[in-house]
C-alpha cells in the first residue's frame, strides 16, 4: 500500500466529515436559509455519520498495515545503508592490505623442529598430552 494514497484517502473523508459538520451548524443556526431544513440536517448527518465511519474503519483495517509497511521500510533502508558502509570499510581494507604472493619460481620447504623453534615446543607439548600406552 503506498502511504501517500492511504494519506490522501483519510485526508478528503475528514474533509466530508468536516463540510457535513460545518452545513448541519448553519442550517441549525439558520433554518431558513434551506427550503426544507429537517430533511438537510438529516442528508448531512448521515454524510457526516458515514465520513466518519469510514475513516475509523479505515484507520482500523489500514493503519496498522501502513504503519508496518514504513517500519519494513525504514529497516530496509537502514540494512541497505548499513550493507554499503560495511561494502566501503571492505573495500578501504582491501586497498591497504596486499595479500603476499611467492614468485611462481620460490621452492617450498618442509619446517622440521631444528628449523623452527616453535613448533619445536608444539610437538614437546602433544607429546605430554598423549596418555603412556604402558598398561
Amino acid at each position: 500500500m503506498k502511504r501517500k494514497l492511504y494519506e490522501a484517502l483519510i485526508s478528503r473523508l475528514r474533509a466530508d466529515t468536516l463540510e457535513a459538520y460545518v452545513l448541519i451548524e448553519e442550517i441549525l443556526d439558520n433554518p431558513g436559509s434551506v427550503e426544507n431544513p429537517l430533511d438537510a440536517l438529516v442528508v448531512q448527518a448521515q454524510r457526516l455519520a458515514q465520513s466518519e465511519g469510514a475513516v475509523l474503519t479505515i484507520n482500523g483495517y489500514f493503519d496498522k498495515v501502513a504503519d508496518a509497511q514504513a517500519e519494513k521500510a525504514f529497516l530496509h533502508r537502514q540494512a541497505n545503508e548499513q550493507h554499503h558502509q560495511l561494502h566501503q570499510l571492505m573495500s578501504a581494507i582491501e586497498s591497504h592490505v596486499r595479500p603476499t604472493e611467492l614468485p611462481a619460481d620460490t621452492p617450498l620447504r618442509v619446517v622440521d623442529e631444528d628449523m623452527s623453534p616453535t613448533f619445536k615446543r608444539s610437538q614437546k607439548n602433544s607429546k605430554k598430552e598423549e596418555p603412556d600406552e604402558e598398561e
